[in-house]
């Protein structure tokens, strides 16, 4: 059998259909039997690629998620990896 494309997984031996990753998940590995959750400050918004950080002004304060949070304009905006949001 073909190796599952990157954004794909196959979890039971000798399965025949690859499974997408779930949102929030991702893999870059042709024939990988697992999809990785994605952490804090990143945004996973395509399931075959790494994810990508949070751009200045913007934050992810969950895992798993498909997009950053915009700053709001009562928030201070520190960008230090795995620091959250801080109120003023």
């Amino acid at each position: 059998p073909q190796l599952c494309p990157a954004g794909t997984y196959a979890d039971l031996y000798e399965q025949v259909k690859c499974r997408s990753c779930p949102k929030g998940y991702y893999n870059i590995q042709p024939g990988a039997t697992y999809c990785t959750k994605c952490l804090l400050d990143v945004e996973c918004f395509n399931s075959s690629i790494s994810p990508r950080s949070c751009a200045d002004g913007f934050y992810n304060p969950l895992y798993a998620q498909t997009k950053c949070r915009r700053f709001s304009s009562s928030n201070q905006t520190i960008h230090i990896p795995g620091c959250f949001n801080v109120n003023n």
